[in-house]
């Protein structure tokens, strides 16, 4: 009886063995299956992280790339330009020429005098011709008369005169538009942003930097004077900022006010005919454009005040 109770209990031990021996068994193989799956998601995250590098590296390619072609269209668009300021410069010198033989025919009363004159008249002509550098120095284009005069973008007539060049047009744009490809800083550091002006002013002028760019005139709306002096002081802070986000540099850039100026005539008269105060009163314009022909017609007086 003993014997039996003995090797009984030996059986049911040898069962308990056995059953633990196979929930080691299948928690080995778990164990197998979790570390066959953690290396599969481990796997899985570095291809992703892999091609997200590839996938900015690429998107990077094509935004330099763009810039290229960019730039290149804006050295077209800059070539144009100064093609049709010389064009300009011809055709004024033209009609120079025709003005004053009608005056020295008006003058003259005789036919004999008539002939004398406009004779005497083509012969200073072709001097003049002979020494194109001197003429050039000497003869303003429209664009250069317009530029030189002091404009005030409060009339009517230099707001269409500005607004009818196409070289302070293509200054305008290149000035805003220019793109300026720079690699965004912080998490992020391998996004690409564009950093134009116009990026800038979006993105850059919180209501505080607007408030203290205001506060820099008398009164509480700015008119065209003051608009044109806005935007070229826009245009200093952001020149500044583009400097140091380049060279790191904490410096001030070289800046050519005058020409920076110039730049925003186009723009800040586009701005003022399109979102000023449009009164019922008219004025009638004659401007002449780059290539001097003259544009006569009546337009709607504008107020422009921005408040």
């Amino acid at each position: 009886m003993a014997c039996l109770t003995f090797f009984g209990s030996v059986a049911k031990e040898q069962e308990s063995i056995n059953e633990l021996n196979s929930k080691i068994a299948t928690l080995q193989q778990e164990n197998q299956r979790l570390k066959q799956r953690n290396q599969e998601l481990s796997a899985t995250i570095n291809n992703d992280e892999v091609n997200e590098v590839s996938h900015l590296r690429q998107q990077r390619d094509r935004l330099l790339q763009k810039n290229k072609e960019l730039l290149v269209k804006l050295d077209e668009a800059q070539n144009l330009a100064i093609q049709a300021q010389r064009k300009a410069e011809e055709l004024r010198k033209q009609m120079q020429l025709q003005s004053s033989t009608h005056m020295h025919i008006h003058d003259h009363g005789d036919k004999k005098g008539k002939s004398a004159m406009v004779h005497e008249d083509t012969k200073k002509a072709q001097v003049s011709d002979a020494h194109v550098n001197d003429e050039e120095k000497t003869t303003p284009t429209p664009v250069q008369e317009t530029q030189e005069r002091k404009l005030n973008l409060n009339r009517v007539q230099d707001q269409i005169m500005v607004l009818s060049s196409e070289l302070m047009r293509h200054k305008s744009l290149l000035f805003v538009c220019k793109p300026q490809y720079l690699q965004k800083t912080g998490d992020n550091s391998n996004e690409i942003v564009n950093f134009s002006f116009l990026h800038f002013l979006q993105t850059s002028l919180s209501d505080k930097v607007v408030d203290q760019l205001f506060g820099k005139f008398k009164s509480n709306a700015v008119d065209g004077k003051d608009l044109l002096n806005l935007l070229t002081l826009s245009g200093v802070i952001y020149s500044v900022k583009l400097h140091k986000m380049q060279t790191g540099d904490n410096g001030k850039p070289k800046l050519n006010l005058n020409a920076m100026k110039q730049s925003m005539h186009h723009l800040a008269a586009y701005i003022i005919r399109k979102f000023g105060h449009k009164t019922d009163e008219t004025e009638h314009v004659t401007a002449i454009d780059d290539y001097g022909q003259m544009k006569s017609d009546s337009f709607h007086v504008i107020k422009a005040q921005f408040e």
